[in-house]
């Protein structure tokens, strides 16, 4: 190598180190900028890296051929590259939580999240295809004991086959009389379906989860292919979590207004 001939890990003071010297990348949510070192989000989770060109911002690069023949990953056309990359369908609150898992600012050996927390950090890992912070979100959120309402809703928003079954599971065991409350919470249909193992006790318990997958093969048919979909598309369906997120709350605060005691 000739004098006038550069490394890439050359800079100007000495060698760049192998593991400690960082590159930074500029990331925009609702308007707010972050500037946060690439390594994380690229060894986190490789498609989100190609799809919003972190390796090299302002220009996405092309991830390893999808399996199975599916379609590329989309990627995300940047202003410029000077600009901060955009991350659309994305609250700012909720971002800021993801990041704190991804870049601690207190050095600690335990990391402190409530339920609703975890519950971030698992859909952002989940549409983002962050898989071991999605599997370490799960672990953390079945520690808490999650009623099986909240798994049943929880599999169907973020595409987990096996909460789904378990929930139903510890439903369909539960000797106790389905509430309406629980009721509407999986969904009327779920409910009806949940009747039915009941019914069909000797049935459900001479095949087990078998007969469960036949009961709600709809149901983990599209937990399936939106599985898929998420390291593909995963903005389109952060966008869809999120209307249905505002939906959620809406109805929410619809419920409360209808429980306030009338005016005489």
């Amino acid at each position: 190598m000739t004098s006038g001939q550069k490394t890439r890990t050359d800079h100007k003071y000495g060698v760049k180190d192998k593991d400690w010297y960082w590159e930074l990348v500029e990331l925009e949510v609702e308007g707010h900028i972050f500037n946060v070192p690439k390594y994380h989000l690229i060894h986190g989770s490789e498609r989100f890296a190609a799809a919003y060109g972190i390796r090299n911002k302002g220009k996405p690069s092309t991830p390893d051929p999808a399996p199975d023949g599916e379609p590329p990953v989309p990627v995300v056309d940047l202003i410029g590259h000077d600009a901060p990359i955009p991350l659309v369908h994305v609250q700012l609150e909720e971002f800021r939580i993801f990041l704190s898992f991804l870049y601690p600012i207190k050095i600690s050996f335990t990391i402190e999240y409530t339920k609703d927390e975890w519950i971030v950090i698992l859909k952002f890992a989940s549409f983002w295809h962050f898989e071991d912070i999605k599997r370490m979100a799960m672990e953390e959120l079945e520690s808490i004991r999650l009623s099986p309402p909240e798994k049943i809703c929880l599999a169907k928003r973020f595409y987990i086959a096996e909460w789904l079954l378990d929930g139903y599971e510890e439903l369909i065991d539960n000797p106790q009389t389905m509430s309406m409350d629980v009721s509407e919470e999986i969904g009327h249909e779920s409910a009806v379906r949940v009747f039915m193992c009941r019914e069909n006790r000797q049935q459900y318990l001479r095949e087990g989860r078998e007969y469960l997958k036949q009961v709600f093969a709809k149901e983990l048919e599209i937990i399936r292919q939106r599985s898929q979909l998420c390291p593909i598309y995963g903005d389109n369906l952060l966008h869809l979590q999120f209307k249905q997120d505002r939906a959620w709350v809406k109805k929410q605060e619809c419920s409360e207004v209808k429980q306030e005691p009338g005016e005489n």
